[in-house]
């Protein structure tokens, strides 16, 4: 059960003296090194800033991972990514719905995984033209707003 503080007795200049003791002052360390394994390759990090379209830019930019471990051709080709979904179920869902609307217009279907999302995209294209013109043939599946991406 709690105590109230009427019921306690008066603090005593003793009990105060003993809660106020000083306090230790820390003493500073001095800074360690940074030892790296590979002296070759390490560089110095920088603290730096970093504006929400470079951080865009730089996720784009990452090599996308197939999930069901395709091959990767050397000449980049285009394809339309249809969504972004941080769980795979969603992806195989709408992958699913969007098969059986558009199983002629559309080439083949496919989630790849870059970083924490899977995306889901169609094609390959061999040109952007032909991406984007897709697209404009296929606006009433339901995607808000799909996009040429180059891989």
């Amino acid at each position: 059960m709690a105590e109230n503080r009427k019921n306690l007795p008066p603090a005593s200049a003793s009990n105060l003296a003993a809660n106020l003791a000083p306090m230790p002052m820390p003493v500073p360390v001095p800074a360690l090194p940074v030892v790296s394994a590979n002296k070759a390759t390490s560089a110095p990090v920088k603290n730096e800033q970093r504006s929400f379209d470079d951080l865009l830019a730089a996720q784009d930019s990452k090599t996308p991972e197939k999930i069901d471990g395709g091959t990767s051709s050397a000449t980049p080709s285009f394809y339309i990514q249809l969504g972004a979904y941080a769980i795979r179920a969603n992806a195989e869902a709408t992958m699913e719905r969007l098969k059986s609307k558009a199983t002629v217009r559309l080439p083949d279907f496919d989630i790849v995984q870059q970083g924490s999302l899977y995306r889901l995209i169609s094609g390959p294209f061999s040109t952007r033209a032909e991406a984007n013109n897709a697209i404009a043939q296929n606006n009433d599946l339901g995607i808000s707003k799909p996009v040429v991406v180059q891989r």
